[in-house]
């Protein structure tokens, strides 16, 4: 029986390796990754909800802490942002639907462009943000805690499954922190699998990462775990609007009340 969703995302898959072998002959590398995070950008924009833009550039919270730069931001289309030039803009935590970063080729070296280590990082410093909103979203078989903003890395070519999820405990051992801080999905594309964090990272003292992430390994099924994410965020985002609001208040605590900027 043919599944007209899952035989579309294994086209989508096709293409997208297909366009990213063609621009992987340019020699310049910040062009060549730019050029992939648009590749992206525009499966997501023609093939998910309109209600989610995609923008690049920072996250900062409501305590002034930023995330450094970030390939692909999700926000809700209401969402305010601060545009600093062209298309780059620092966004609030609070309204920040997920992140993606995306790599060309996902490696389990020390270098910080291209590695484990280096998305490691940087996820780190996204996950340290303060949120004011909670919540969960619900995926088709998990769940997401909004304590923290969602995280995506989504590589076009890269190492196996097991070594990403050996990886990932390795390096979170040797910076002492929990799966709160890990990514929350893995997408290698040419591989065909998903890693999904499931919400048993809450739970007991620490876990394997074989115990955290669920690992889903299809070439049907290699672009679902990002579909499923984006499409379960959008119908979160129409019934609890409130998980993705900017608490002004808590954005300029260093005046008084809201009072004294207002009128009211």
């Amino acid at each position: 029986m043919s599944h007209l969703l899952l035989d579309h995302l294994e086209n989508c898959k096709e293409y997208l390796l297909a366009y990213s072998k063609t621009i992987g002959i340019a020699d310049h590398k910040v062009n060549l990754g730019s050029a992939r995070e648009a590749l992206i950008s525009n499966f997501l924009k023609n093939n998910l909800p309109k209600a989610v833009n995609y923008s690049t550039g920072e996250l900062f919270d409501s305590k002034g802490e930023k995330s450094g730069q970030i390939d692909i931001i999700l926000t809700p289309s209401t969402a305010p942002q601060l545009n600093l030039f062209g298309d780059y803009s620092l966004i609030a935590s609070d309204t920040t639907l997920g992140v993606i970063e995306v790599k060309s080729s996902l490696t389990t070296g020390n270098d910080s462009n291209g590695s484990m280590s280096g998305a490691m990082s940087n996820c780190y410093k996204v996950k340290k943000l303060s949120k004011v909103n909670r919540g969960k979203l619900q995926l088709s078989k998990s769940k997401i805690h909004l304590c923290t903003v969602p995280y995506l890395i989504f590589a076009f070519t890269g190492v196996s499954s097991n070594a990403v999820l050996k990886n990932i405990e390795k390096h979170l051992t040797e910076n002492n922190k929990t799966f709160k801080y890990a990514p929350d999905i893995i997408v290698v594309l040419e591989q065909g699998y998903s890693l999904i964090k499931q919400e048993s990272w809450m739970f007991g003292p620490m876990k394997t990462s074989n115990d955290v992430y669920k690992v889903i390994k299809s070439d049907k099924h290699a672009l679902l775990g990002l579909y499923d994410f984006i499409l379960s965020v959008s119908e979160h985002l129409s019934t609890s609007p409130e998980d993705f609001k900017m608490p002004l208040e808590d954005y300029t605590e260093s005046f008084a009340t809201l009072d004294d900027l207002f009128d009211w």
